[in-house]
C-alpha cells in the first residue's frame, strides 16, 4: 500500500511540475537573457564622467564667451568649438533618459518573471501566450533601442570631453588677460 501511495504521489507531483508551455517558457528565458545583457550594457554607462563633461563644458563656455570675440577666432578654433558643442547636445536630457531606462529595465525584468511564472503554472490561456510573449519582445526591442541611443550619446560625450576639453582649457588659459 505504501508503494502504491508513493508511486501515485510521485506521478501527481511530476504531472503538476510540468507545463504545457515549455517552448514559450524557453522564449521568455531567452528574453530574460537578452534583457540581462542589455542591463549589463546599461550599467557600464559612466554617469560620473558624463556629468563631469557637462560641468566642464558649461564652465569653459562661460570663459570662451567672456574672452573670445567671434570675428577674431580662426577656422580651426571654430571647428573645434562646433565639435565641443556636441557635449551640450549629448547631455541635454541625460538625467531623465537614464532614470526612465533604468526604471524600464526593472519593470521589464519583473514582467518577464511574472509571465514565466504564469506559464510554468499554466495560468495563461493557450491562445494568449504567444501574444504576451510578442508584447514583451516588442518592449525589449524598444528598450534596446533607447538604451543603445543613450549609451552612444554618453560614449560620444565622454570621448569629446577627453579629447577636446584639455585643448579648450589650454586655449582659455593662454588667451585670458
Amino acid at each position: 500500500m505504501k508503494k502504491h501511495l508513493i508511486i501515485i504521489l510521485s506521478v501527481v507531483l511530476t504531472a503538476c511540475g510540468s507545463s504545457n508551455f515549455t517552448e514559450e517558457i524557453k522564449e521568455v528565458e531567452e528574453l530574460e537573457t537578452n534583457l540581462q545583457l542589455l542591463q549589463n550594457t546599461f550599467n557600464q554607462i559612466d554617469t560620473i564622467k558624463v556629468v563631469e563633461a557637462k560641468k566642464a563644458y558649461k564652465q569653459n563656455m562661460v570663459s570662451i564667451k567672456n574672452y573670445f570675440v567671434p570675428d577674431t577666432v580662426n577656422t580651426e578654433f571654430t571647428r573645434m568649438m562646433n565639435d565641443y558643442k556636441n557635449i551640450k547636445v549629448g547631455t541635454r536630457n541625460f538625467a531623465s533618459e537614464y532614470k526612465v531606462n533604468k526604471a524600464n529595465i526593472a519593470l521589464l525584468k519583473t514582467q518577464l518573471a511574472k509571465l514565466k511564472t504564469d506559464l510554468e503554472n499554466d495560468a495563461v490561456e493557450a491562445d494568449s501566450a504567444a501574444s504576451f510573449i510578442d508584447f514583451e519582445r516588442i518592449n525589449l526591442e524598444k528598450l534596446n533601442e533607447s538604451v543603445g541611443t543613450l549609451v552612444y550619446n554618453c560614449e560620444t560625450v565622454v570621448n569629446i570631453h577627453d579629447t577636446l576639453t584639455p585643448k579648450i582649457i589650454d586655449l582659455v588659459n593662454n588667451n585670458t588677460p
